[in-house]
């Protein structure tokens, strides 16, 4: 997995914090619920309006005014793309192919008719092997397609000489959404368990199995993905890179997992002419009960679990019972939605995925005006200049380390809008005569190929990792660049030429919280150049960890439903860039108020509206199944606290609203937490 940080591990998404148009540079007073006094819960102070205003419908899980956003962007997507589904006799190319894959994920007609008779060959060449040798072999294979039994792979820099691109492994091979869902042995997980077995059965139901033998494959695949869930890292040790970065010659991976003829399996995946020499193992431990498992399971068990990791990644693309059946498990038990998401969102989330970036070339000429590109090229420099500035005040770090902080600040690179080159999608082969789930597999491969096409090559800082209508931001350590695609530059969230409290507010906090993702409890463990590289003075990584202490206890003690608590270091990362975001972007608006007066809009300072705006952009309403569900998962706080949990820290804030002691938004000095 690429060690990217994301703003929201989903769709960021944006609240409504001004009207409906440009011209509007006021807040929509009605997305407020003044009946809460704002100093005892701010969230439901400034987002209560817009929840009542916004009730969650039967399609999802969360909707919050990101949400809302990424739907207004889905939106201008699918004129684009229904113009082209309607001409693919007419075009060529890009345009063609975008059309076809949108066409055939629409075409349900077809798809019923085949049932599962698109992956019925593979099933049955599946269920022919009868020697290790032979699973081994299919191994290579599915791997070669982007289907993952035991193990996950990428291609990404070198986290010891971050110029140069390597090959990865990552802990994978399980089919719930986390290893907890495996080993934890409370009443809900109980159940979940339960769910995701008659989820199994289900599937090979539908493959024509009988009764008795669904039973048994559905205990095999539970004993293996158990004993996989046993041996992962937990999230929270997910988030250290030096833990979780192991590079090792051939020789070296040989010796760690002998089981498994590594040469061969690197062959497979390799370029033509191309030899890897190196890699890094991830997870140690993991890769070691690999091993142990594929050594010592029988054949049999073995073909159920390839059979089940095929049947899992295609049940997307075939009839609507298996899609209905997906959504059973994972919509409705594990997220607690009500109804499937309509078939023209899935179909445009597939030519997002398949040629994502391909849309957005056509999108961005559509929808993203040159203003907005110039406008947040201000904002970005006035938040770095900021950044720099409050390094130079920061008492607690040695001079030392803030040159050091300095230097890794200026060399930041700084993406906007969409990239400067466009992918080349003219490899990738779309064929509408062939099945939905056969052009998802040459999808794959074309994707594969373009990844392992870097392999043992330098990195290209200039490659997007989002496209360009993606409605979310992001800081990638290894490459040290902070990202902001054309989506989330729109109202509501983002004014060309709006109100300064609410764009600083807003898109100022996203930017500062990307920036400070460059020096959180990870990044800061990357230097200037992308390598992982301890470049702090003597004691300052102590006093660093003393301040990131307060940020972890402040959310431990939060419960987010019943007796469930949230996992204050599992989202130490998000919560100190939420906190060091609002005082840079802050610290910036001062500095812009001094140049450009502003006055009280709608009876709020301009000091209110900058807050105001910030805890409009996590307004949502949520299921209890998916507060639970991201708790597990996400490694950002749930929208509420990271207004109610974060604000308190914030000195500029308690001002802003006059917090007092015994104020619910209060919190004593000795337990706020202030880092960046």
């Amino acid at each position: 997995m690429k060690k990217i940080i994301f703003i929201s591990v989903t769709v960021m998404l944006l609240s409504t914090i001004g009207c409906k148009d440009n011209s509007m540079k006021t807040l929509n007073l009605n997305d407020l619920d003044t009946s809460v006094n704002p100093k005892d819960d701010f969230y439901d102070f400034a987002c209560g309006g817009w929840m009542k205003n916004h009730p969650l419908t039967d399609e999802y899980a969360r909707y919050g005014s990101f949400d809302a956003v990424a739907e207004m962007t889905r939106e201008q997507c699918k004129t684009i793309v229904l113009d082209l589904a309607k001409n693919t006799n007419k075009n060529e190319g890009l345009k063609k192919k975008i059309g076809i894959v949108y066409n055939l994920a629409m075409d349900t007609a077809t798809r019923n008719v085949e049932g599962y008779d698109p992956i019925k060959d593979d099933l049955a060449a599946i269920e022919k092997i009868s020697t290790h040798e032979e699973i081994f072999a299919k191994w290579l294979e599915l791997n070669n397609v982007g289907i993952s039994p035991f193990i996950a792979y990428y291609v990404a820099p070198d986290e010891s000489n971050s110029k140069m691109n390597l090959f990865q492994f990552y802990q994978a091979g399980i089919g719930m959404p986390d290893r907890d869902y495996y080993l934890l042995d409370d009443l809900h997980n109980v159940e979940i368990r339960e769910a995701y077995i008659n989820y199994i059965k289900t599937l090979f139901t539908l493959c024509d199995y009988s009764a008795e033998v669904v039973a048994d494959k559905a205990k095999q695949i539970m004993e293996i993905e158990t004993a996989l869930a046993k041996a992962m890292y937990s999230r929270v040790e997910l988030r250290d890179p030096v833990k979780n970065f192991n590079k090792k010659n051939i020789d070296e991976l040989q010796k760690l997992c002998p089981q498994i003829n590594w040469k061969e399996f690197l062959s497979s995946l390799s370029p033509e002419g191309v030899t890897i020499t190196d890699v890094s193992v991830g997870q140690v431990p993991f890769l070691e009960t690999v091993g142990t498992l594929f050594k010592e399971t029988n054949v049999e068990t073995l073909k159920t679990y390839f059979e089940w990791n095929l049947i899992r990644a295609a049940a997307g693309s075939l009839s609507d019972d298996f899609a209905n059946a997906q959504f059973e498990f994972y919509g409705k038990k594990i997220q607690g939605k009500k109804e499937i998401t309509p078939l023209w969102k899935r179909a445009m989330n597939a030519v997002d995925g398949v040629m994502g970036e391909g849309l957005g070339e056509i999108y961005v000429q559509k929808y993203f005006p040159a203003s907005s590109k110039e406008r947040m090229l201000e904002l970005v420099n006035n938040l770095i200049t900021t950044m720099g500035s409050r390094f130079d005040s920061n008492s607690w770090m040695s001079d030392e380390t803030k040159v050091r902080a300095k230097e890794k600040l200026s060399t930041i690179l700084v993406k906007i809008g969409y990239p400067d080159k466009w992918r080349d999608y003219s490899a990738l082969e779309i064929n509408e005569n062939e099945s939905y789930w056969r052009n998802m597999l040459r999808s794959n491969i074309f994707d594969i190929n373009y990844m392992m096409s870097k392999v043992n090559k330098e990195v290209d800082r200039d490659e997007w990792h989002m496209s360009p209508q993606t409605v979310n931001a992001y800081y990638n350590p290894t490459t040290n660049e902070i990202c902001f695609p054309a989506g989330i530059l729109q109202p509501p969230f983002f004014y060309a030429d709006g109100d300064d409290a609410i764009n600083y507010g807003a898109i100022g906090v996203v930017i500062g919280h990307e920036l400070t993702h460059g020096f959180d409890d990870q990044g800061r463990q990357y230097d200037k150049d992308g390598n992982l590289n301890d470049w702090w003075g003597d004691g300052d990584e102590d006093k660093f960890n003393e301040r990131a202490q307060k940020v972890i206890d402040r959310f431990d003690g939060i419960i987010v439903i019943d007796s469930m608590r949230a996992n204050g270091r599992f989202t130490l990362g998000e919560n100190i860039a939420d906190n060091g975001g609002l005082n840079i972007s802050y610290n910036a608006f001062e500095n812009i108020k001094a140049a450009r007066p502003q006055k009280s809009i709608g009876g709020y300072t301009p000091e209110q509206r900058f807050f105001l705006a910030y805890a409009a952009v996590w307004a949502s309403n949520i299921r209890d199944e998916e507060i639970r569900h991201r708790t597990m998962t996400d490694p950002h706080a749930l929208g509420r606290w990271r207004v109610n949990g974060t604000l308190p820290n914030v000195e500029p804030f308690v001002k802003a609203w006059d917090i007092k002691e015994g104020d619910g938004m209060w919190l004593s000095l000795d337990k706020r937490a202030l880092i960046w």
